[in-house]
């Protein structure tokens, strides 16, 4: 079976407990019509899917697959398509900034734009009148620098000011109101940032269901205090009561006093991490699902110059690591050069984005699926590439890659998830291609 939407409805049969019989009478339409739907003979009607949506507790877009637009593996747009996408958006009624996009794909987690800001400022004034703050966005955004541009962003309430340079780097979490504006200098070179924002774990189908939960019930959801052991205290007050024990039935599991818990969970005591391995495995969880983000992330913005960039050599590159944050702890940001003309082959199981820097030209040479690419990428070319492919740049003159690789839904617990299932239930996972019984 190699129709993915006859992947999608034989696997949404498999978890309702429908066989092709049940299935085709509930949607009133001939057995030997459904059974080429699921052979993959026959193309799936739309019509069929939105009258399964209605009988059964299904929802319309699960029976939606994603369409592969790389099917190379990598997707490249070229300077020239970027400026074809270009529009200014106005801002009380002053054109604000120029946009434009770069490489996407709709697979990958990346909403990228080169942006351009048209405000000039001459000042450090943080009130200035100029200046025109968004409220905030669901995507996490990394943010690149090129020129002289000023970064204003709120937290809590409080503003701050951030004068930025080529090479200078920033991550902002989502919901963070911010801004830029051009800062006027003597070049009279003008600033601009590659704003390349990407969604979390909670886009998607989280935020589907928090929109069918409601915001009270979600907020009743939330672990407080996630930056400190507190939260740990938190979660292990939530594991209790869903797993209906009570302290001293969990003392009498893990060989841990019931009044040091008790203690831990008043916070008046912290328990090591032998405890909390304990006290998991006494819950049938993973340790990990006890520990919450380590305390040094408390601030949802982190600002990395240029010149305070680790740097390091890898296989012939020169990694230039640019702004991180722990919270979001597998996306990774860097400026790319070479040590020699050609670098040897890498590869990350991460989607990876790509933008060109300088005037110089880079050449990028790929295989996927058995077959070997090769692209000459210019100035402001950028690219996107799926994870896991092998791939080797050769970089001449001055120019440099801007690289940001982050997780797509295939990651975290879900991989770890998948991870654990048998070979065959891995290629039934991809892609669906049996009743769940033989009849």
């Amino acid at each position: 079976m190699t129709n993915p939407k006859a992947s999608i409805l034989l696997s949404m049969l498999n978890d309702l407990k429908r066989n092709d019989q049940v299935a085709a009478y509930e949607l009133g339409v001939p057995l030997e019509t459904l059974q080429s739907w699921i052979s993959g003979d026959e193309e799936v009607p739309a019509s069929i899917f939105d009258k399964a949506a209605k009988i059964w507790p299904v929802n319309r877009r699960d029976f939606e697959g994603t369409p592969d637009d790389m099917p190379e593996g990598i997707l490249i747009m070229t300077a020239g398509e970027s400026c074809l996408t270009e529009r200014i958006l106005d801002r009380k009624n002053v054109p604000y900034y120029s946009y434009r996009d770069t490489a996407m794909s709709r697979i990958a987690p990346f909403k990228p734009e080169w942006i351009q800001e048209l405000v000039d400022v001459d000042n450090n004034d943080i009130n200035d009148k100029k200046i025109c703050w968004n409220n905030g966005h669901l995507l996490h955004q990394f943010t690149y620098f090129i020129g002289p541009v000023n970064f204003y962003y709120s937290i809590d309430g409080r503003k701050y000011l951030a004068e930025m340079s080529t090479g200078d780097s920033m991550y902002i979490a989502p919901f963070i109101p911010h801004t830029f504006t051009n800062r006027v200098n003597t070049l009279g070179q003008r600033g601009l940032i590659l704003a390349l924002t990407y969604s979390g774990d909670i886009s998607g189908d989280p935020r589907a269901e928090m929109s069918a939960l409601g915001e009270n019930t979600v907020k009743d959801m939330l672990v407080p205090e996630v930056f400190s052991q507190a939260g740990t205290r938190n979660l292990l007050s939530s594991q209790l009561k869903n797993s209906c024990i009570n302290t001293e039935q969990l003392s009498e599991r893990c060989n841990i006093s019931a009044d040091i818990l008790s203690d831990f969970l008043e916070g008046s005591k912290e328990l090591t991490l032998d405890d909390i391995k304990k006290i998991a495995y006494s819950l049938n969880i993973n340790t990990k699902d006890l520990l919450t983000y380590d305390q040094l992330d408390a601030s949802p913005v982190t600002i990395l110059r240029s010149n305070q960039c680790l740097e390091w050599h890898h296989k012939g590159y020169t990694f230039k690591r640019l702004a991180f944050s722990r919270v979001m702890p597998d996306v990774k940001a860097f400026e790319v050069s070479l040590e020699n003309m050609v670098g040897s082959e890498i590869e990350t199981s991460l989607f990876q984005y790509g933008y060109v820097l300088g005037l110089d030209q880079v050449n990028i040479t790929w295989s996927y699926n058995g077959k070997l690419h090769q692209r000459a990428l210019s100035s402001n070319d950028s690219f996107v590439m799926k994870p896991m492919v092998k791939h080797r740049f050769e970089i001449k003159g001055k120019a440099k890659i801007l690289l940001l690789r982050a997780p797509g839904k295939l990651s975290g617990n879900a991989l770890l998830e998948l991870s654990s299932l048998p070979s065959d239930g891995v290629s039934r996972a991809v892609s669906e291609n049996r009743q769940w019984y033989e009849s």
